[in-house]
């Protein structure tokens, strides 16, 4: 009886499938070590799909009556593991939509599933507590549903896939989760080197979406171009209730975070309590709207980080209220004159800044303008506002007041003080 029923699976799949066991009672029928595994996989491969147990409403008197195509499959215990490449292709080979093959049922779910997805030079991303219904709609098969991880608390899950050219989309949501770093390292399709730059830590709704689209999909229908309901938002639109989806593969990963610690490494800038909006697509990562506190200030900055070319070009528009120069970060290494409270005081100003990053140095360009308030000289009160000019020397930014310059260049070695030189025999040292 397994045999016929792996032969039945195998049918509508079109693919390779395993099966332990099958038990036909006089109500349902149920599976046990259900396996579904890549087109042309080997025998010694792991599968992509593996199933404890699928309870089936197939009974031995539907058989007897002539039906043998169960409308319902209940999946307990399923894991579903998807392989990508290091640079978001899909490597798992499912196998593609045959003429003759055969529907699956129409009610097909997943209870207390695990889902992974594992990419070359990323660690695996895995959630579990998956309960999800799968749908046969043609050339595709969908998948919705929710998903309550330990980890990432409650998601929901939405994915279809293209049996045909094995285009996909796919989506987790999460409302509202406690997000670490150690977290966001494990998102797929992210190069390490954007976690670099943007870190975050706090609370955040998070939503990722990856979608797939073949070229040969629009050869065969050039109206085709929707598979991705979140693309639509900013998608080209081309035809009257057409929505421009990208061909080739695709990511994006967006953050709305409230009360959120935030740093950006490139320019040693950290803010607390952070809401706003960052956008991560292709490579390119969008700071929209950032604000929070920093120095004992405010601080806000909109960024374009893209690391689609080389060197990567980072640049960043950012305005300070308030941040008292004393708790300016210790990675700008502000000069004798700040660090030893010569010149205290709070900054308010705006300013553009411009960063080329290549093999870890930063070319950086830019400018800004502002003013210290509340300023004291040497203890001195000093009533008006005193000017101040931001520059870029190339290696990082530097301050000028009143024309005396300030150098906090980014990652720059600190000066050395400047010492006499030895004078000569029998004259004094000024």
């Amino acid at each position: 009886m397994a045999g016929v029923v792996a032969a039945r699976f195998e049918a509508a799949y079109g693919g390779p499938v395993g099966l332990l066991e099958a038990n036909i009672g006089f109500r349902n029928s149920s599976l046990r070590g259900l396996k579904l595994f890549e087109e042309g996989a080997a025998p010694s491969d792991a599968p992509w799909l593996e199933v404890d147990s699928v309870q089936s409403d197939i009974s031995i008197w539907s058989l007897i009556g002539g039906q043998s195509d169960p409308e319902e499959l209940t999946l307990q215990g399923g894991a579903i593991t998807l392989r990508f490449d290091s640079a978001g292709h899909l490597l798992t080979n499912l196998p593609r939509h045959q003429q003759k093959g055969e529907k699956l049922p129409a009610r097909v779910h997943i209870q207390d599933g695990r889902f992974t997805l594992k990419q070359d030079g990323h660690a695996d991303f895995v959630v579990t507590g998956v309960n999800a219904r799968v749908r046969d709609i043609g050339d595709r098969l969908s998948l919705g549903g929710s998903i309550t991880d330990p980890c990432w608390g409650d998601l929901k899950l939405s994915a279809s896939f293209g049996k045909e050219f094995g285009d996909f989309y796919f989506e987790l949501e999460a409302p509202q989760a406690h997000v670490t770093q150690a977290m966001l390292d494990k998102l797929p399709f992210v190069p390490a080197k954007v976690w670099k730059q943007v870190q975050c830590e706090g609370d955040t709704p998070v939503s990722l979406t990856a979608t797939y689209l073949h070229k040969s999909r629009e050869e065969v229908n050039p109206t085709f171009r929707q598979i991705s309901p979140k693309f639509q938002e900013e998608a080209m639109t081309v035809a009257p209730n057409t929505v421009a989806a990208p061909l080739g593969f695709h990511y994006r990963i967006v953050l709305d975070p409230v009360a959120t610690q935030v740093h950006v490494t490139s320019i040693d800038l950290h803010a607390s309590q952070a809401h706003g909006r960052v956008i991560i697509e292709d490579k390119v990562v969008r700071l929209q709207g950032v604000h929070g506190y920093t120095a004992d200030g405010e601080i806000e900055t909109d960024a374009v980080l893209d690391f689609n070319v080389k060197p990567a070009q980072l640049r960043f528009a950012v305005h300070v209220k308030q941040i008292d120069l004393q708790k300016l970060p210790r990675g700008w290494r502000l000069p004798a004159q700040v660090a030893q409270h010569l010149v205290t005081g709070r900054l308010s100003g705006d300013a553009d800044l411009k960063l080329a990053v290549a093999d870890g140095k930063a070319r950086t360009s830019g400018q800004g303008e502002g003013a210290i308030t509340e300023t004291r000289l040497a203890g001195i009160p000093f009533k008006k506002p005193i000017k101040l000019t931001l520059h870029a020397n190339g290696n990082g930014f530097g301050f000028n007041i009143r024309g005396v310059p300030l150098d906090i260049g980014i990652k720059m070695p600190r000066r050395d003080p400047v010492v006499p030189a030895p004078a000569a025999e029998g004259k004094r040292v000024p």
